[in-house]
């Protein structure tokens, strides 16, 4: 969803993606999954069929009293959402240095 919506804004990105991209599917490209775009924007979206998605849920917080939030939540709050970007991003950087590409959270 992002990619697309980076693309039909005319940002153009680069994007890699675990399945096929309906949005992005044309005569040259039935089985669009990546996509080379010209600007410096790099799009990883993951939706692995194999259930590894399952160990990656990013962007999550509490919806209750700061006070109320026990250290398990916290710290799950912490593994989510830093080391997990750091994962995705690590993984990503030889494509983004040789891009010279950025990094979008």
């Amino acid at each position: 969803m992002i990619a697309w919506i980076l693309h039909d804004t005319g940002r153009d990105p680069t994007v890699m993606n675990g399945a096929v991209m309906k949005n992005f599917v044309s005569a040259d490209a039935q089985f669009a999954s990546a996509l080379v775009g010209k600007s410096d924007l790099f799009v990883s979206e993951v939706d692995e069929s194999d259930g590894s998605i399952a160990r990656y849920t990013p962007a999550i917080s509490p919806l209750v009293r700061m006070v109320d939030t026990g250290a398990d939540t916290w710290r799950r709050i912490f593994d989510t959402n830093v080391i997990g970007a750091s994962l995705a991003t690590a993984a990503a950087i030889p494509h983004l240095t040789a891009s010279a590409g950025k990094a979008v959270y």
